[in-house]
């Protein structure tokens, strides 16, 4: 019985009593006025109790995000201006030397593409504008470049445009939309020569993958048709392989699928389907295609197996076949393309450009030792960038990161300067520290990096491929969590007393939902697991130490091509230290999201839902101490303040707020002037990245928000 009801049936008991007394007109007796007064007296109790618990369960409804008063704030720095290379070209020129060729646009920028065509040799640049938002596939760079007989080197184009490099006067053209982006293709995502020369394409698509042909030589594109079939979500023709009339195509990611397609009667079908998480890639022989297929990827049931693919069917694979017993007839199926010859060595480390517009292409001569040629240029657009990351080190000063990856910064308060170190690292992602040293997780493939802030940073994207590269460069890639998880994006991150960090990511392409995982400093091993969270996308994970527990959060998700049923609430999820599921724990019965946990105690938690709530939760209580509603969504920046545990948030777009964290109680701060995409304490000082203007610049500048500690919007008491 709610007390809501007790309270209803009892204060209508005590009216029975006085209207039955008046209505005899007779005094009560003594027995009679010791019951109205229990009956009266618990009424007063249970209206009390209800009050409170409603004040505690609802009083954050009456929160009016209008009265907010704009926050005062202090612009300290624009870290990052620059604009993303995307794809790069080497092209052989009638000079006897190399033109390099590239792509610079900053995503979501309203500034057109511009195209680079550079000599290495003299220095001479000139520049091709195209588009907004025409960005080219980062797939092809200059080491696996598509280029033809004819020395047309191709480039895919958001939309499914193919734009081409001309040698005959070393600028770029368009072919055009080689398939109708209306059907759900985004752009053409493999790129592939035939053995009868032509160009071979298959696209990221929301449904089933389309499959095109180019002729480089007069230009003409024909849609092939789709491949693949049984498609949970967006999929790829992530590796192709022609072999006239047929072309293969391997399709991801979920399921992973071997299809075939006929180039004269336009008929596709299925060879075979990976069990599980798969993983299917495509190699040339020089009697025949094979294709390799993986089940169960990444599982002590990880099984491989090889076929052949001929005339529109598969042939299984024996290593050490006799070429003159195969069951097709061999073929060559070698492309017909043209890859430079000897082409210089490159060092592109300062190739996005800096505040002023100003890129590097650095170069030698192939297998020399000589100097770095710097061969310098400048573009016209360059946009700032946003903020994604912002943590504070140990000594006070804030390490960031600009998204699309530009790059990490540092930002000084006591001299007021910013370090800019370059593109280098994964993209967004969480950061912590762990006995003075910080990690580093992302995008892609959950990885995860060690740098010491009291050395120089020391790294950047070419030493870190290069085979020549120091043994312990800073920032130093440790290795990805996603072969234990099954993770590509990173969420979480959290230092442990027994000296690992604890992680939580989100699956993608190979599956739903998420993956948790660790990473031990000393042992220099990863470990992990997705087992039970393919219903459940990532929202939030703290570490109890004292309760040796990590606790994971998520929201409801379906998961199509997954096994079990999807669940009818969100739970939080308990592990042991050793990722072991202890338990899960309802915090309100069809609760779709768990939300963004914080630890506010040895004990207690608070978890902030974007669907407009804010609960908190003992742990060795196994009690929800309060649930409150909010009246807007709290999916914005969070920050809490280590030296009170105190949560900052945005409700709303951009309404800051201070969430108590003993009562879950919220003050208004104020409201920024624009949104924020992320923000951190350093000690008392807040810093925000915000302002920018237009919402696809917000995030780009740095800011120290003037708070008057401590927050306190509740009404003075009469």
């Amino acid at each position: 019985m709610t007390a809501k009801c007790s309270l209803n049936l009892l204060q209508n008991y005590a009216a029975r009593c006085s209207c039955a007394s008046a209505k005899r007109r007779l005094p009560m007796d003594g027995a009679s006025q010791k019951r109205r007064y229990k009956v009266l007296q618990a009424a007063r109790f249970i209206t009390f109790y209800f009050w409170a618990t409603t004040l505690a369960f609802t009083a954050l409804a009456e929160i009016d995000l209008a009265t907010a008063q704009p926050l005062k704030t202090q612009l300290v720095s624009v870290p990052v201006r620059s604009s993303r290379a995307w794809s790069t070209a080497l092209a052989s020129n009638s000079r006897g030397g190399f033109n390099f060729i590239t792509q610079f646009y900053e995503y979501k920028s309203a500034a057109p593409v511009e195209y680079v065509v550079l000599d290495l040799q003299t220095g001479k640049c000139a520049i091709t504008e195209g588009d907004s938002g025409q960005y080219t596939n980062s797939n092809y760079q200059h080491g696996n470049q598509v280029r033809a007989r004819n020395g047309r080197i191709f480039f895919s184009e958001l939309g499914n445009v193919i734009t081409y490099y001309d040698p005959a006067d070393e600028t770029i053209k368009k072919v055009g939309e080689v398939a109708d982006p209306e059907m759900g293709d985004k752009f053409v995502f493999r790129l592939e020569f035939g053995p009868d020369g032509m160009i071979y394409g298959a696209t990221q698509a929301k449904d089933l993958p389309t499959v095109v042909q180019i002729d480089p030589d007069t230009l003409k594109y024909k849609v092939l048709g789709q491949v693949g079939k049984n498609r949970v979500s967006y999929s790829y023709g992530y590796y192709l392989a022609a072999d006239p009339p047929w072309v293969y195509v391997a399709v991801g990611q979920t399921p992973w699928e071997l299809a075939a397609l006929n180039i004269k009667t336009r008929e596709s079908k299925v060879l075979k389907v990976c069990a599980g998480a798969g993983w299917i890639s495509l190699d040339l022989k020089e009697e025949g295609i094979i294709a390799k297929l993986i089940s169960y990827k990444d599982t002590p049931e990880a099984k491989q197996d090889i076929f052949w693919c001929a005339d529109g069917v598969i042939h299984p694979f024996e290593p050490n076949y006799d070429p003159a017993k195969l069951p097709f007839k061999p073929r060559s199926v070698k492309p017909i393309h043209s890859p430079v010859v000897k082409p210089p060595e490159l060092d592109l480390s300062q190739l996005n450009p800096d505040a002023d517009g100003a890129g590097h292409v650095f170069w030698r001569p192939a297998d020399s030792k000589d100097a770095w040629k710097d061969v310098p240029f400048k573009v016209k657009y360059i946009t700032p960038v946003a903020i994604e990351s912002l943590i504070a080190l140990p000594n006070g000063t804030l390490l960031g990161n600009a998204k699309q990856y530009h790059g990490f910064f540092s930002y000084n308060p006591a001299d007021k300067k910013t370090s800019f170190y370059g593109a280098h690292g994964p993209s967004q992602g969480p950061r912590t520290i762990m006995n003075g040293l910080v990690y580093i997780a992302g995008y892609p493939s959950s990885v995860l990096y060690r740098y010491d802030p009291s050395k120089p940073w020391t790294s950047n994207r070419l030493l870190e491929e290069s085979q020549d590269a120091p043994a312990e460069l800073n920032p130093l890639k440790l290795g990805n969590f996603r072969p234990h998880t099954d993770t590509h994006y990173a969420c979480f991150l959290e230092p442990s007393k027994n000296g690992r960090l604890y992680f939580g990511g989100r699956r993608e392409r190979t599956g739903t939902g998420g993956g948790v995982g660790f990473y031990d400093p000393v042992k220099k091993s990863f470990g992990g697991h997705h087992e039970g969270l393919n219903f459940l996308k990532p929202r939030g994970m703290v570490l109890m130490d004292e309760q040796e527990r990590i606790i994971y959060s998520g929201v409801v998700q379906e998961d199509p091509g997954g096994t079990g049923k999807m669940p009818t609430e969100a739970q939080l999820v308990c592990y042991d230290m050793e990722l072991k599921e202890a338990e899960r724990i309802t915090i309100r019965p069809k609760l779709q999201n768990t939300g963004a946990l914080y630890k506010v105690s040895p004990t207690q938690i608070i978890g902030l839902v974007s669907e407009k709530g804010i609960y908190r939760y003992d742990l060795a209580q196994k009690k929800c101490l309060n649930w409150s509603s909010l009246p807007f969504e709290m999916t914005g920046a969070k920050a809490q303040k280590q030296n009170d545990r105190s949560i900052w948030a945005i409700l709303g777009a951009k309404t800051l707020v201070r969430v108590d964290p003993s009562t879950c109680r919220v003050d208004i701060a104020g409201e920024f002037d624009g949104p924020v995409t992320c923000m951190t304490w350093v000690g008392d000082d807040l810093y925000a990245a915000t302002g920018g203007g237009a919402d696809n610049m917000a995030g780009t500048e740095l800011h120290k928000v003037i708070l008057k500690l401590p927050i306190d919007s509740s009404e003075p008491e009469n």
